[in-house]
């Protein structure tokens, strides 16, 4: 999986590369918080868009998921090219 991260003043994309599929949201930021919805009808149809709840710094970006009322934590790695 590989997401993309964009910024212009307060507010966010995001574009997510799965193996087959490629889910865009868009989003807020405040301060260190970033908040996504991933629109994921393309791939599974009739279905509620993901949140995400994240808290960025120099380095790393952690935080949840939301899927309905399931929810994941997540923890990601800044690479840079």
């Amino acid at each position: 999986m590989v997401i993309e991260f964009a910024q212009r003043f307060q507010n966010a994309s995001a574009n997510v590369w799965l193996r087959r599929w490629t889910l865009a949201g868009s989003g807020s930021i405040r301060g260190d918080s970033v908040s996504l919805r991933l629109d994921r009808s393309s791939w599974k149809p009739g279905t509620a868009p993901l949140r995400f709840t994240l808290r960025v710094d120099a380095s790393r970006i952690e935080g949840e998921a939301l899927d309905g009322r399931e929810r994941f934590l997540l923890r990601a790695s800044r690479v840079v090219d």
